[in-house]
C-alpha cells in the first residue's frame, strides 16, 4: 500500500510538473506573441512615421516648387511691365520728336517764305528801248525769267489816241537778262529774276522811249 501511494504521488507530481511546464511554455508563447505584436506595432509606427516624413518632405518640395514658380512668374511679369513701360516711353519720346520736327518745319517754312517774299519784292528789273515808229508812241519791253530761261521782247503794242499799231523795220536789238536763283530748302524752291534789256530800232517817223520794270517771282512747292 505504501509503495502504491508513493507511485501515485510521484505520478501526480510528474503530472503537475508537466502541467507547470506546459503553463510555462504557454506563458512563454504568450510572451513571445506579445513581443511579436509589440514589434509589429513598432514597425507599423516606424512605417507610419516614415510615411509622414515622406509626405512632409513632398509637401515642402511642392511648396518650394510653387514658391519658385511664383517667383519666376512675378519676375517675368516684372520684366514684361518694364518692357512695356520702356516701349511706352520710347513711343512718347518719338511722338514728341515728331511733333517738334513738324512745328520747327512749319515755323521755318513760314519764316523762309516771308523772307524770300520780301527779298523777291525788293528785286527789280529795268529795260529801256528807243525806237522810231510811224506816228505812234510805242511802249514795250517785257522780260520774263523763270528757272534760268530768257525771252526776247518786241514792241508789239502801241499806246496812242488813234490806236494805230507800231511798225518796225530793219531793227537791231541787243538784250541781256540775268536770273538769280534764290535760296532752296526741303520745302521751298524759289527763283527771283531781274532782267536788263535794251533795244533800238530805226523806222520812218516818230521817236518814243519807254522803260518798264517787271520783277517776276515764281514759288515752286
Amino acid at each position: 500500500m505504501y509503495e502504491g501511494q508513493q507511485q501515485q504521488q510521484q505520478e501526480q507530481q510528474q503530472q503537475q510538473q508537466q502541467q507547470q511546464q506546459q503553463q510555462e511554455q504557454q506563458q512563454q508563447q504568450q510572451q513571445q506573441e506579445k513581443q511579436q505584436q509589440q514589434q509589429q506595432q513598432e514597425q507599423q509606427q516606424q512605417e507610419q512615421q516614415q510615411q509622414q516624413e515622406q509626405q512632409q518632405q513632398q509637401q515642402q518640395q511642392q511648396q518650394q516648387h510653387s514658391k519658385q514658380q511664383i517667383a519666376h512668374e512675378s519676375a517675368a511679369q516684372f520684366l514684361q511691365q518694364q518692357q512695356q513701360q520702356q516701349q511706352q516711353q520710347q513711343q512718347q519720346q518719338q511722338q514728341r520728336k515728331n511733333e517738334y520736327q513738324k512745328k520747327t518745319a512749319a515755323t521755318s517754312w513760314e519764316a523762309n517764305k516771308e523772307e524770300l517774299r520780301s527779298h523777291c519784292s525788293s528785286s527789280s528789273s529795268s529795260s529801256s528801248s528807243s525806237s522810231k515808229c510811224s506816228s505812234s508812241k510805242c511802249s514795250s519791253s517785257s522780260s520774263k525769267c523763270s528757272s534760268s530761261s530768257s525771252r526776247s521782247s518786241k514792241c508789239s503794242s502801241s499806246s496812242s489816241s488813234s490806236s494805230r499799231r507800231a511798225m518796225e523795220s530793219s531793227s537791231n536789238s541787243s538784250k541781256h537778262s540775268n536770273c538769280s536763283t534764290g535760296s532752296k530748302d526741303d520745302h521751298l524752291s524759289i527763283c527771283c529774276s531781274s532782267s536788263n534789256s535794251s533795244s533800238s530800232s530805226n523806222s520812218s517817223s516818230s521817236n518814243s522811249s519807254s522803260s518798264s520794270s517787271s520783277p517776276e517771282k515764281k514759288l515752286l512747292m
